[in-house]
């Protein structure tokens, strides 16, 4: 997380090269699917009937 969020400053600065800029894109990417897949375990357990927490 500390890398994606030094990218995100440079990114607002207007200072990324390609390659980071690549680099923010990828770990953006994997950030939304890691959530996804949280959400469908959170919905997964919900349905069986466990309690989950809101986090």
């Amino acid at each position: 997380m500390l890398r994606y969020d030094r990218l995100l400053d440079r990114h607002r600065e207007d200072a990324l090269t390609a390659a980071e800029q690549l680099e923010l894109l990828n770990l953006r990417k994997e950030s939304e699917q890691f959530m996804l897949r949280k959400a469908h375990a959170a919905s997964i357990l919900k349905w069986r009937g466990h309690q989950v927490s809101a986090v």
